[in-house]
């Protein structure tokens, strides 16, 4: 009988380990894959800022400049440039 407490024992034990093993792996992967989506989330953001700055800049050239077509196709490429590297 008290070798069956002690392998019940055991096998509890074991089982507690492995469980809290088991916990920590998706604690740090829930964690890992939010980061991710934050980085994300922050890329797109900023991506979409950038295009509407230079919508609004494209917008002002266009008003006061005999070169406003080239000066927005440099300001859309800048842009372009700027959404790569981010």
């Amino acid at each position: 009988m008290f070798n069956l407490s002690l392998l019940q024992f055991k096998i509890v034990d074991i089982s507690r380990k492995n469980h809290s093993k088991l916990e920590e792996k998706i604690e740090s992967e829930l964690i890992s894959g939010s980061i991710t989506n934050c980085i994300k989330n922050i890329d797109d953001n900023i991506d979409r800022l950038i295009d509407k700055i230079t919508e609004m800049q494209n917008e002002v050239n266009s008003l006061g400049s005999t070169l406003s077509v080239l000066e927005n196709a440099i300001n859309s490429i800048a842009a372009a440039i700027e959404k790569l590297t981010n």
